[in-house]
């Protein structure tokens, strides 16, 4: 098995769009037959709507630390007093496996956690929902979209 890769979680800066927007667009794709045509631009984003969730949402990155590729992402915010969400938890194929979404989530949870949150959910299709049956994170509204 080969090591894990040194990762660093970081907040994204509007410089990191292309590559969120990249890193969406590679990690999602697989699955756009499960959404309509409006679904998959809003979870796959645009530069626009990928700005406009930076500014409610904190947008994190998984940094490559040996070339500072962004390798991965996830966003969240804190619906209620209890509740964190998550949107767009993506890693790019050829580092899927190597424990990149686990980080990205823990990382978020944690975060969470410090402001109170007591319940993280996240919206998915259903053939994405049994990839979060071993975590603490509520798969909610798992349908087609």
């Amino acid at each position: 098995m080969a090591p894990t890769p040194a990762i660093k979680i970081r907040p994204a800066v509007e410089a990191d769009g292309h590559a969120v927007l990249a890193c969406l667009a590679q990690a999602f794709a697989p699955y756009r037959q499960y959404y309509s045509a409006e679904a998959f631009l809003n979870t796959t984003l645009c530069l626009e709507t990928l700005k406009y969730r930076m500014k409610n949402m904190l947008v994190l990155v998984a940094v490559n630390q040996s070339d500072g590729l962004i390798v991965g992402t996830v966003a969240y915010n804190v619906v209620n007093p209890e509740e964190g969400h998550l949107r767009g938890m993506a890693v790019l194929a050829d580092w899927q496996g190597a424990g990149i979404a686990w980080q990205l989530l823990q990382h978020a949870e944690a975060e969470l956690r410090l402001r109170q949150c007591s319940r993280v959910t996240l919206d998915t299709t259903a053939p994405s929902s049994e990839r979060f049956s071993s975590t603490s994170v509520m798969a909610i509204g798992c349908r087609a979209r």
